[in-house]
């Protein structure tokens, strides 16, 4: 649905509703496949996209203090993205 919820009719929270879940369910199951590996194997483009909002999002709630994003909370797969980023910047 994120990939393409803006090109249909209504708005995003009454589709969300003809899912027959609740938006806090949905965002739920959303946050949770954004932090699965396979997520990013399959659509790269848009799980970063999402992972970008997420945090950014965080931020404006916390300050640039992101309790639940710490570097230690962040699934494993992300910190070792990071930590390859980090290597093939030297």
């Amino acid at each position: 649905m994120e990939r393409s919820w803006w090109r249909r009719r209504g708005n995003k929270a009454a589709l969300i509703a003809q899912t027959g879940l609740t938006s806090a369910q949905y965002y739920l199951i959303l946050n949770r496949a954004l932090d699965k590996p396979q997520s990013l194997l399959q659509e790269p483009d848009l799980v970063r996209r999402l992972l970008r909002l997420r945090e950014r999002r965080a931020r404006e709630r916390h300050g640039n203090e992101t309790p639940h994003l710490r570097q230690a909370e962040e699934p494993q797969w992300r910190q070792e993205q990071a930590k390859e980023g980090q290597d093939a910047l030297g």
